[in-house]
């Protein structure tokens, strides 16, 4: 049992415990703590989702990077990867896997990489993610080999 906050006539808040193995609960709701709602409904909880590496670590700033996310507890669906505050969508390969591309950024540098759920439930820890412009070649000497 958890308190509720009361926010409008047909809106209740409350924190889901800590502590509660992965799986589904009743949630019924009270205005007593006596008499509950007749017919609960289902809440999910979901294990923390935990990130172990990514691979590459770096990829160019203008985006198109393919990435490997290695963890656990990755749900089946419903996956974002984050790099700083862009979202992209993220394909689960399996619950210990996730990929994705990286966006296009306007300047190189390390951003702070997560996974989250479109629950809003994200990877406790994050990993650095760094862009880097491409190299460009502006001139080869010599232009010819045998």
């Amino acid at each position: 049992t958890v308190l509720g906050r009361w926010r409008s006539s047909d809106m209740m808040e409350c924190t889901s415990p800590v502590g509660v193995m992965a799986g589904s609960a009743p949630l019924a709701v009270s205005n007593n703590g006596i008499d509950f709602t007749a017919a609960p409904i289902e809440f999910k909880f979901i294990p923390a989702i935990a990130l172990h590496s990514i691979t590459p670590k770096s990829g160019s700033s203008q985006g198109g990077t393919s990435i490997s996310v290695y963890g656990t507890s990755f749900p089946d669906h419903g996956l974002f990867c984050v790099f700083d505050d862009e979202l992209v969508d993220a394909a689960v390969v399996s619950s210990s896997e996730v990929s994705c591309h990286s966006p296009r950024v306007l300047s190189p540098g390390f951003t702070a990489f997560k996974i989250c759920h479109h629950s809003g439930k994200c990877s406790l820890d994050t990993m650095a993610f760094e862009f880097a412009d491409m190299p460009q070649i502006d001139e080869l000497e010599p232009a010819l080999g045998s």
